[in-house]
């Protein structure tokens, strides 16, 4: 609990110095407990804490702390400057490639994160990852573009890139009730790549949303998908029913290596928001194929439990 109380207070000082300063500011903190057939009864799985600070009404600083296994580190730590549409952020943060943001990982009736979105796509790249650098978003509803140059690997309390290595693009077009996206991450110096599509369908009661990814370079390269359907429940505006199916493959890493059997993972779930602090789901999952270390590691077969609390101020 040592980093959970580094955590509150460093985002409690923010939020106090930015009150101080009479400068508008937002704070969350946030802890997850979850129980599986790997960690019986309620685990302390992580905790995240982000205050987001506006200095005018173009400009924000946004400071996000993770607490994780006894580590802590910075997740997010970033400059946000906006002006007639064009937005550029400076610093760490999570590059703009599919759905890769805090909500769209954790906010929804999902007790796991997308196998494609763990796994390294090629070599040690995963997509689950803070950068450092520059990211630039222009465009509007028709054709909106985010492009980025980045340090994909720094130190868990590093801001400023020592080494950007990495180039991204993300286009995405806005189709009425669907959103449309495709993805390209480069790595500057080794030659290896990216590539992903994504798409989310909105209607009143019902979102789905699914991502296609894949990796190239000389080893370790790998492709995934999943699809997500979550639906809100008439009447119990509170209750959420989800379903997600995935895949995960290797390929091979030279000619004399066939590639490995796909994973396989199918979940069902719940979630319930109990309160304006407090979300629960209740996940059920079931698999076939080739083993995955993520998902024996986190007892993702059979039943899941996690528990959200929320605090804002």
């Amino acid at each position: 609990m040592v980093g959970l109380r580094a955590l509150v207070a460093g985002t409690c000082l923010a939020a106090l110095g930015a009150a101080r300063a009479q400068i508008s500011q937002e704070t969350t903190l946030e802890s997850y407990f979850t129980s599986s057939r790997v960690h019986q009864g309620l685990y302390h799985y992580l905790s995240w804490g982000e205050t987001n600070v506006r200095l005018s009404p173009n400009v924000k600083a946004t400071v996000s702390g993770l607490s994780l296994g006894g580590h802590n580190s910075y997740d997010e730590a970033c400059v946000t400057l906006e002006d007639k549409g064009r937005i550029l952020r400076l610093g760490r943060f999570k590059t703009a490639f599919g759905f890769s943001t805090w909500s769209d990982q954790f906010y929804n009736g999902f007790n796991h994160i997308p196998l494609e979105r763990i796994a390294p796509l090629n070599a040690t790249l995963g997509l689950t990852r803070d950068d450092t650098g520059a990211e630039l978003t222009f465009g509007g509803p028709d054709l909106q573009v985010q492009t980025a140059l980045v340090d994909v690997s720094p130190e868990p309390t590093q801001i400023v890139p020592k080494r950007p290595d990495h180039a991204s693009l993300r286009l995405q077009t806005n189709r009425g009730d669907l959103i449309l996206g495709g993805d390209f991450l480069a790595d500057l110096a080794h030659g290896a790549e990216v590539y992903g599509l994504d798409a989310r369908w909105t209607a009143p009661r019902l979102v789905m949303r699914g991502e296609l990814m894949a990796g190239t370079g000389s080893s370790a390269a790998a492709w995934g998908y999943y699809i997500d359907a979550m639906y809100r429940i008439p009447k119990l505006s509170r209750t959420q029913a989800v379903f997600r199916t995935e895949g995960l493959q290797y390929g091979q890493d030279n000619d004399a290596t066939p590639n490995e059997p796909i994973t396989l993972l199918h979940t069902v779930g719940i979630r319930q928001v109990v309160s304006p602090n407090l979300a629960v789901n209740l996940n059920y999952g079931w698999g076939s194929g080739a083993d995955n270390r993520y998902v024996t590691g986190n007892g993702l077969i059979g039943w899941t439990l996690r528990m959200m609390f929320q605090l804002h101020f």
